[in-house]
């Protein structure tokens, strides 16, 4: 109450302190008193964010063993990755509201309240990959007009 007094007192001209007075002081005591004691009063308790990414691999998977149906000297690298992506934007907060009288302590409502806002987003992610490699293999690729080397002699520079 003392808050509300010295705000409207703050706020009033000073040609209208007069009414100002009158509102605040001209009543009975007892009236005044009862004013004082009624609360209405709320302060937040907890304000909590979670802001995280959490990235998991289900599968991660390469192929170790060459494969038997290639030729001599070609290597390969083959391989799948399935991974669970979690994005967590959360907050949470907690306000707690008090109203009533002081003189009947029994009679005082109070209020608990959580709010919470956010969002979650999950994605999976699936990659996969597959290289062959032909080291100095020699094989004729689309007729005689342009055999495949690695690396290129320079006489199989270009294929017209």
């Amino acid at each position: 109450m003392d808050y509300e007094w010295r705000a409207e007192r703050r706020n009033t001209p000073d040609d209208q302190l007069h009414v100002l007075h009158k509102k605040w002081f001209s009543q009975e005591l007892e009236d005044w008193i009862i004013r004082q004691r009624n609360i209405s009063y709320e302060t937040s308790l907890l304000s909590h964010g979670v802001h995280d990414q959490f990235i998991i691999d289900l599968i991660n998977v390469k192929n170790e063993c060459p494969l038997e149906w290639l030729p001599e000297g070609v290597e390969d690298d083959i391989g799948a990755v399935i991974s669970a992506t979690l994005n967590m934007d959360v907050q949470t907060s907690a306000l707690l509201t008090m109203k009533g009288d002081m003189a009947h302590i029994g009679d005082l409502q109070s209020y608990l309240t959580f709010r919470n806002k956010g969002e979650i987003k999950a994605s999976l992610t699936f990659d996969a990959w597959a290289e062959l490699r032909f080291p100095n293999w020699e094989k004729t690729l689309f007729g005689e007009f342009c055999p495949l080397y690695h690396p290129r002699p320079p006489e199989y520079a270009s294929c017209n």
